[in-house]
């Protein structure tokens, strides 16, 4: 076929391949027939699921989150069989009840010997 050929065949068919484009994009990229659709939503974690995590009261201390938040992040390490999506849990749970702590009027020595720097 000459280039001429293909080129008018090309433009004549053009909307044709373009619908059949369309229709094979949507097949691939829809769900199975009878698949359950799935939809995700982004829940952050509550106070009791983050304590129980933890092992520790609602009102637990700043340094006592910390520590605690350590201890299971590192026990979760995957280098050492552990698994991201616990690590993943343990920072979340750590920042449920941080702000809780934080509500509270809590700091940790650190933040407050950094005040200084903060201030105008």
């Amino acid at each position: 076929m000459s280039t001429r050929k293909i080129a008018t065949w090309w433009f004549s068919n053009k909307e044709y391949l373009a619908k059949a484009l369309k229709e094979i994009v949507d097949q691939a990229f829809s769900p199975a027939p009878g698949a359950a659709s799935v939809t995700r939503t982004r829940k952050r974690m509550t106070l009791d699921e983050a304590s129980d995590l933890f092992g520790v009261r609602k009102d637990a201390s700043l340094k006592e989150i910390v520590e605690r938040s350590d201890q299971l992040y590192k026990l979760n390490d995957p280098s050492k069989g552990g698994s991201k999506y616990l690590q993943a849990k343990v920072l979340s749970a750590r920042l449920v009840l941080e702000d809780e702590a934080r509500k509270r009027g809590e700091t940790l020595p650190e933040e407050r010997n950094n005040t200084q720097y903060h201030s105008s």
